[in-house]
């Protein structure tokens, strides 16, 4: 999901990560930032993140990373 900037300037570019199981176009999520940016120059992509796996969800919950997680 990708939007231009909408001024003669372009600021930059804000690649946007919703919450895992969140939709980047659900209202009330990242989709208003997504909308809005771009009229202030920013050009805004949305992302959906990787699925979690054990080891990562394992990870979070205890703080620390493991070294069989490749995303880590």
């Amino acid at each position: 999901m990708w939007l231009e900037e909408e001024t003669p300037q372009k600021r930059g570019t804000i690649i946007l990560l919703p919450d895992w199981g969140q939709s980047p176009s659900a209202p009330n999520s990242i989709d208003s930032l997504r909308q809005a940016l771009p009229k202030f120059g920013w050009e805004t992509g949305a992302i959906l993140p990787p699925k979690p796996t054990a080891n990562l969800m394992k990870a979070s919950m205890d703080g620390e990373a493991t070294n069989n997680d490749p995303l880590l």
